[in-house]
């Protein structure tokens, strides 16, 4: 965001006094829906929430527009009331951003101009959407749609096994500009198993694997494949420099980090003894850290 915008006024808060004495019940339970309702409209619903890529800010996408904030000093620099945005991307700080407000629908909007730069469709519904200064990529369930970001043109379309959880990590790097996601399986069905009406070269994609494909949007080309775990993937992430790529399976008991893009294992950590689902991993900017939380109500910072 290139321009900071003046603090917008907080809502007034409501307060729910006690019960008085002459207050039936019946009334009170009235007093009580309406402020409810009251307080519902004046705070839009949370649905979606992300740091840019060097963490200086923070986008927050709400059913009544969306909130751009500084972290370090924390303040609020920007706010637009328009639309029921369900996902937000940044552009590190700059005035650009990518929103979803419907689900096959993506619009690029710069914020200090308050225009919109272009508009995408899609075929199916836009589950993620990942940006540096080279590409943009889009993630729907079965494919990844990747643009040069300095005209908006469709580079390459990869097809990528059932992804439903848009597991997918693109470098913040313009030079290691790599980005990884499961490696798709598709197999040849055996002739017992396929259908009369099938036909002769039909192929299964099985379920998301525990190996990652590491993809060069530079080149357009496949540079490695990286056995993580013998369990499907829950979570992948990569450094600020795209040199690291930090990895974990459904079990969530293990979090291995490799080189990239040779795909050399540098770590391994152990966040717990019982199994847990991953939901975010991240490392700080120097990559001296790595943050992990999961549905044991628990961060962990290896």
């Amino acid at each position: 965001v290139e321009a900071r915008l003046p603090t917008l006024p907080q809502p007034n808060l409501i307060t729910i006094p006690p019960r008085p004495v002459t207050t039936t019940g019946t009334q009170w339970a009235r007093f009580r829906a309406s402020a409810a309702r009251t307080v519902t409209m004046a705070n839009p619903s949370l649905n979606f929430i992300t740091f840019n890529q060097d963490h200086s800010c923070l986008a927050v996408g709400t059913s009544k527009g969306f909130r751009i904030y500084h972290t370090d000093p924390f303040s609020r620099i920007f706010s637009s009331d328009d639309g029921n945005i369900a996902i937000i991307e940044m552009l590190f700080s700059t005035s650009l951003v990518a929103l979803i407000l419907s689900p096959r629908h993506l619009i690029i909007q710069n914020t200090k101009r308050a225009s919109v730069i272009c508009e995408l469709t899609f075929p199916s519904a836009v589950l993620a959407v990942r940006l540096n200064r080279k590409r943009l990529a889009v993630i729907l369930e079965e494919e990844i749609y990747l643009y040069d970001i300095s005209n908006m043109s469709l580079l390459h379309t990869i097809t990528t096994s059932p992804n439903p959880s848009a597991i997918c990590a693109l470098s913040p790097s313009s030079e290691n500009c790599f980005i990884a996601y499961p490696l798709p399986k598709p197999r040849e069905d055996s002739d017992s198993r396929r259908p009369a009406h099938a036909p002769p070269q039909s192929t299964y994609v099985s379920p998301t694997s525990g190996e990652v494909l590491v993809f060069d949007t530079l080149t357009l080309k496949a540079v490695n494949v990286i056995e993580a775990h013998r369990s499907p993937l829950s979570c992948i992430c990569l450094n600020s420099d795209g040199t690291l790529l930090a990895t974990a399976s459904e079990t969530g008991t293990i979090i291995r980090v490799f080189s990239i893009p040779r795909g050399q294992k540098l770590y391994q950590f152990r966040r717990g003894t019982y199994p847990s689902t991953i939901y975010s991993m991240s490392f700080n900017l120097s990559s001296t850290l790595l943050c992990v939380s999961s549905t044991s109500d628990t961060v962990h910072i290896f």
